[in-house]
């Protein structure tokens, strides 16, 4: 199986995958790697990584399995800790796919950067009544 289609060959064998991008400063692909290895074993979650190491990506694919309700803390932590360690190495990170049990827990698009408040402005100059998908963008934008 070739590494575009590593997605898809998990989702096929495991049910409840959450997908995570992360990025970071280029120079960090080692560290962040052994980071997030170390902190999915310390919360007993199993992973998968791909890190592009030339350009600071790095997905992360959690093989959550069957009885989710009884995973939700440690996966909710999880996603916490690695979006921290993400924005500690200069990035940041996205949940690209989850269950909507984890997705009303967590913020999908990661921590507001310092862009926030001018894309809180441009919302509200082009949506001033807040009827387009209201609260599904950075922030709760």
């Amino acid at each position: 199986m070739a590494i575009r289609d590593f997605a898809q060959g998990l989702t096929e064998g495991y049910s409840n995958l959450v997908f995570l991008k992360s990025n970071f400063l280029i120079s960090k692909c080692g560290e962040m790697l052994r980071s997030y290895e170390k902190i999915a074993r310390g919360l007993g979650v199993d992973c998968a990584f791909i890190c592009h190491s030339g350009s600071g990506i790095l997905y992360t694919y959690v093989l959550a399995g069957k009885n989710l309700r009884l995973k939700i803390e440690s996966l909710v932590k999880l996603i916490g800790e690695l979006t921290s360690e993400a924005v500690r190495n200069g990035g940041n990170l996205l949940v690209e796919s989850c269950p909507p049990a984890i997705k009303k827990r967590i913020d999908v698009w990661g921590q507001p950067r310092g862009d926030y408040r001018i894309m809180r402005r441009l919302k509200e100059q082009m949506d001033p009544a807040g009827i387009l998908n209201p609260g599904r963008f950075v922030g709760g934008i």
